[in-house]
């Protein structure tokens, strides 16, 4: 069993199972709170709102999590604290006012049911949509300014049909003693990749794969022909646990260069992987630089 089984799992991110069962790249997105809403409220809201419709419609795995302990606004809704919900389907409604956004939730433990009066808001959401399952205690419908007042991220998951995962292992990226490595990456056919550096997850370290990790970058270059000169493609920089780079790449040769300034000297390591349409090929040149 991977991670020698469910038992094991004492916490964590659904986006840290999410990578590690699909290989595909994943994002955690900070719900906006108060101070920051006050600022820039509806376009902060319109952002947020396009990305989970947007991701829903590309197919893409996600959820909802609330980071907090419990507090009294959301056991009025029946939430548990420190706790991630599926996000089932999402859905645009008519009112009066405009377009209202709907969403429906999964409790994977169902034995905590949303209060009587917002089990009642949710069965008046759901006979508005087309939605059409049998009633389940687990599931349940809330309005997008609901999710605002009562969750802190959303989690998504980039998955593609089709696409194949590839990596580069630790033993040749050797960057657990160095700073610096450098892999050229072979791309067979034109097409949209994935290009991720992966710090190792900090378990059972309490550590935010948003911003916890050591400081990172990683540059892709292209080789205009092979063994001569290069050129930019992109740069990404971050302290999360994942830093990608999501292009379109032509077919043909790019060098990845990989820099980590690491907080700490114990248990440092790093993959880069690549998820795509078509199989990419790995190559360390000669380990470190």
């Amino acid at each position: 069993a991977l991670f020698n089984g469910y038992k094991n799992i004492a916490t964590g991110y659904c986006s840290e199972a999410f990578s590690v069962l699909t290989g595909a790249p994943t994002r955690i997105i900070s719900i906006p709170r108060d101070d920051f809403m006050r600022k820039d409220e509806k376009g902060a809201k319109d952002r947020l709102w396009n990305e989970i419709k947007a991701s829903f419609n590309h197919g893409f795995l996600l959820c909802a999590g609330v980071l907090r302990d419990k507090c009294e606004k959301k056991e009025s809704l029946g939430l548990e604290g420190k706790h991630a919900y599926s996000i089932l389907d999402v859905q645009e409604l008519e009112s009066p006012e405009g377009h209202i956004g709907v969403i429906k939730l999964r409790n994977p433990y169902s034995s905590h049911p949303l209060n009587h009066s917002d089990w009642k808001k949710s069965q008046r959401i759901k006979a508005r949509t087309r939605d059409t399952t049998e009633n389940d205690s687990a599931e349940f419908w809330i309005t997008y300014q609901d999710l605002i007042d009562n969750f802190d991220i959303v989690e998504i998951c980039q998955v593609h049909d089709h696409f194949s995962y590839r990596f580069i292992k630790p033993s040749q990226l050797k960057l657990d003693n160095s700073s610096l490595s450098v892999v050229k990456m072979t791309v067979k056919e034109e097409g949209l990749v994935y290009l991720t550096l992966h710090q190792k997850i900090q378990r059972p370290h309490n550590i935010d794969p948003r911003t916890g990790y050591s400081n990172a970058c990683i540059l892709l270059m292209k080789l205009k022909c092979e063994h001569s000169s290069e050129k930019s493609i992109h740069r990404e920089l971050g302290s999360s646990q994942q830093i990608i780079i999501e292009k379109n790449l032509e077919k043909g040769v790019y060098l990845v260069h990989v820099q980590i300034d690491w907080a700490s000297s114990i248990d440092n390591y790093a993959i880069i992987s690549a998820y795509s349409g078509s199989p990419v090929e790995f190559e360390a040149l000669n380990g470190n630089i």
